[in-house]
């Protein structure tokens, strides 16, 4: 049986992104300069230049179109959270989440997706009247609630 969630290992790797996908798009632009570097240094004519390159800006746009895609997915995570915690702390509290959002970045909200539903009301309020850090609301929750579905 897996260690119950908490601060201390809430974070997560997604194995074929950080420790495949990632490197290997990394050493890939590695290469390319390097390539872009030799052909250029002993110039291997026109053509090898160009086709270094072009080599280096495909290898950089495999890099970015990986990075971009996982920001992506990361910031709908974002707004599925805020939804969900928008609507525990409506059903928790009975008041409208709305004004205590625009008082709370999506970071803070984010955060706040841990706390217990005995924590998450004023944990909420707190963090929007002090300014609360989102690792600050982390570390001060009490009884934290998992999330195993982040990816």
């Amino acid at each position: 049986m897996a260690e119950a969630q908490n601060y201390a290992n809430h974070r997560r790797f997604y194995p074929l992104h950080h420790f495949i996908a990632a490197p290997i798009a990394l050493l890939g632009a590695l290469g390319a300069i390097a390539n872009l570097v030799i052909a250029t240094v002993w110039f291997r004519g026109y053509r090898g230049v160009i086709e270094a390159t072009v080599i280096l800006l495909i290898a950089l746009a495999v890099a970015l179109a990986m990075t971009i895609s996982r920001l992506y997915a990361m910031k709908v995570q974002d707004r599925v959270i805020a939804l969900e915690v928008g609507e525990r702390y409506e059903r928790l509290s009975g008041k409208p989440f709305a004004v205590l959002c625009d008082q709370l970045s999506v970071k803070q909200i984010v955060a706040l997706r841990f706390a217990s539903d005995g924590e998450l009301v004023p944990m909420a309020q707190a963090a929007a009247e002090k300014n609360t850090k989102p690792g600050d609301i982390k570390k001060s929750i009490k009884e934290w609630r998992a999330d195993e579905r982040r990816v």
